[in-house]
């Protein structure tokens, strides 16, 4: 815009150039986003073979369901519980899990969420989106250009088209939140139940599941290599007894067929040893963990050479990040994966009781609800009650009984709001004492009444970091952290917990300054801040990953909006008695106390002449 100005482009080519650029760039992102994740992202790309021949054949009978090519699938190797789709439609679609995953699901829940996944390609969501964005930047495009164009009643179109900005942008936010529900509608859909993937989304966003997968020789897999389809299957049973995919809506359901001979899947590679070694590979361990062998075997059929070994970690763990401003569609957002809690059984099933604990908060605080109108995604409870009321539809008994939940109510909501608008209205405070003062006479106290304005902002921030940083540090545990109600992002709870870093929440990314903090009850992102954002990226970039895998004990704030996290005042390790000191909270008290006396020593100077 700034350069259309400077090489005064007429009024009325402004707005349409402007715009035109707007969505070119639109559709250059969508072009470019699939190449820039693959670039970006560490993703081993595998044959769904590498989760065994039942989750493959299944893979393979969905989609033929939905009418869309099989898509390229790979696997991130961290810990982070995730799986996305990108690209630029179902032609070149991917769909990727984590082994994080892949080891906290059962397998009907994985697939339920591949599921999901795949209704995002179906649905052709990366095109729907990317129209969407255009609409909502060229409207942007308008009112930055309705701004400058200088033509009659451009006020009037500036504050309209702002207007129109606005809500175009929550309307896009809405539209997201739609997808989500369509594309756990298509889950439903194939899993015959809601159930799968509700108990999924539960572990994912709530961690309910097991937190460490066990060895393979804790959890042997007996499996048996079973038939491909023939390619017209288009309702078939798969490997729960009496469950049968059904076709999406709009496409008429053929009747099932016998299995026909397994394809040579592009190749002569298939052969009865192979699948023999495949049958003893997966007798021998839980192939869900990745074991080599199964790697090799899968880089067997596709014709390639084998993977890299599951157990050997690379150099900078693969990212976890949300990747939807590129077109990625997650199952869950970034914000909601930031935290689990295990409250699950031992062999990572859940207990719908204690999911109702956890369920409390988002909802009875009212801070959830604001969380989810600035997010892609739905609330988790949201989507879950969701999924529950389609097991009527497929006479299927739900798993989780909302009406367990105990009501509670969160007193705290108009003390947060009179926190956060603190600097406001110390601002207009300060300004209006500075009108009555003198008045708005002279330009010499124009700048005071702005020097003031800011010293009464800066000294709202105080107040606001003395509300925001209180209370002792005491000990405690996730799962007490993720129970409680009466908690937001400027109401926390001072908590020192005892635990070990498994990984950082942006993994992969080498300057990256947050930490996943697991304890025998559970995991919780820890954000760990520095004066400057240079200052944490720095940070990220020369200390942090020597800190992965040590035992810690963690000083800060827990906090929640949309997601729990806890804001890192200070950690020790256990091992060497080292301590990592956040000097966030001492330096913006200084840095908002100097602000305020510079600025309201100016301010009386000019209006006392």
């Amino acid at each position: 815009m700034l350069v259309l100005l400077k090489l005064q482009i007429p009024a009325q080519f402004l707005v349409p150039s402007a715009g035109g650029f707007a969505i070119l760039m639109v559709l250059l992102q969508y072009a470019l986003g699939p190449v820039v994740i693959d670039a970006v992202v560490k993703i081993r790309w595998t044959s769904p073979m590498e989760l065994g021949p039942d989750f493959d054949l299944w893979l393979r009978q969905t989609c033929a369901t939905f009418k869309i090519p099989t898509p390229k699938f790979g696997i991130i190797e961290e810990g982070s519980p995730n799986a996305f789709t990108y690209g630029n439609g179902p032609w070149n679609a991917r769909v990727v899990v984590t082994r994080g995953v892949i080891d906290a699901l059962e397998p009907e829940e994985l697939k339920a969420v591949v599921a999901h996944e795949l209704g995002h390609v179906r649905n052709r969501d990366f095109i729907v989106m990317t129209i969407v964005q255009a609409l909502v930047l060229a409207l942007y495009s308008l009112y930055i250009a309705s701004r400058y164009a200088g033509r009659r009643n451009g006020g009037y179109v500036a504050v309209l088209s702002f207007i129109a900005y606005q809500l175009s942008y929550y309307i896009s936010l809405l539209l997201s939140r739609v997808r989500e529900y369509m594309a756990d509608y298509a889950s439903a859909q194939i899993m015959s139940n809601g159930n799968d993937l509700s108990s999924a989304l539960v572990k994912i966003a709530y961690g309910m599941g097991r937190l460490q997968t066990a060895s393979p020789a804790q959890q042997p897999v007996s499996y048996s290599p079973q038939p491909y389809p023939s390619p017209a299957y288009q309702a078939v049973a798969t490997a729960r007894p009496g469950q049968i995919i059904l076709p999406p809506v709009g496409v008429n359901q053929a009747p099932p067929v016998q299995p026909a001979p397994p394809p040579a899947m592009g190749n002569d590679r298939v052969t009865p040893d192979l699948m023999a070694k495949l049958a003893s590979i997966q007798h021998q361990g839980d192939v869900r963990s990745g074991a080599a062998a199964s790697q090799d075997f899968a880089a067997q059929l596709l014709g390639g050479q084998a993977q890299a070994r599951a157990g050997k970690q690379p150099k900078n763990p693969a990212p976890s990040f949300d990747a939807r401003a590129l077109g990625a569609f997650g199952i869950a957002g970034a914000a909601s994966m930031r935290s689990a809690v295990t409250w699950g059984g031992q062999q990572g099933t859940v207990d719908p009781d204690h999911f109702t604990m956890g369920a409390r908060w988002e909802l009875y605080n009212p801070w959830a609800r604001i969380a989810e109108l600035v997010s892609t995604h739905p609330l988790t409870v949201r989507r879950i009650q969701a999924l529950q009321k389609l097991n009527a539809r497929f006479n299927v008994k739900s798993a989780f009984d909302f009406s367990k939940i105990q009501p509670g109510r969160y007193a705290g909501f108009l003390g947060d709001l009179l926190v956060v608008a603190t600097p406001w209205l110390f601002a207009v405070a300060a300004v209006a004492g500075a009108i009555a003062y003198r008045g708005p006479a002279r330009t010499e106290n124009i700048v005071a009444i702005g020097l003031a304005a800011l010293s009464g902002f800066s000294l709202g921030a105080l107040v606001k970091l003395f509300a925001k940083y209180r209370g002792n540090f005491v000990r405690g545990n996730v799962k007490r952290c993720l129970s409680e109600l009466n908690v937001s992002h400027v109401r926390p709870v001072a908590v020192a917990i005892q635990g070990t870093f498994t990984g950082r929440l942006s993994a992969g990314m080498a300057w990256a300054d947050d930490y996943v903090l697991q304890d025998p009850t559970g995991f919780v992102a820890c954000i760990l801040h520095q004066p400057f954002k240079w200052l944490d990226w720095a940070w990220g970039w020369m200390y942090s990953q020597r800190f992965i895998g040590q035992e810690v004990i963690v000083h800060g704030w827990y906090r929640r909006f949309g997601s729990p996290y806890i804001e890192i005042s200070r950690f020790e390790v256990v091992s060497t008695r080292e301590t990592i000191q956040s000097y966030y909270y001492p330096a913006a008290i200084i840095g908002n106390l100097l602000l305020a006396t510079a600025t309201g020593l100016g301010a009386c100077f000019l209006l006392r002449h």
